[in-house]
């Protein structure tokens, strides 16, 4: 492998590419993390049951929830 390769492309710079050395690189604002490709699809698929489970999963009054800005996530209580 002698080039990067981009996988996907989202809004503000968000990013999935693949580095010449085989790592999966998921770019998110100033976020990077990394991943062998058998531990990205895991990943992948982890985030894929949490999308589908979003509806059902609602979040008891008074607990903690967490509001992302552009450059900052902010704790709050609902």
């Amino acid at each position: 492998m002698s080039e990067w390769k981009v996988l996907t492309r989202g809004g503000d710079g968000a990013r999935i590419s693949r580095c010449p050395g085989g790592l999966i690189h998921l770019d998110y604002g100033n976020v990077t993390l990394r991943f062998t490709e058998k531990n990205f699809r895991a990943f992948a698929t982890m985030v894929g049951r949490a999308v589908a489970n979003l509806d059902a999963a609602r979040v008891p009054k008074g607990l903690a929830t967490l509001s992302a800005g552009k450059d900052t996530i902010v704790f709050s209580r609902n």
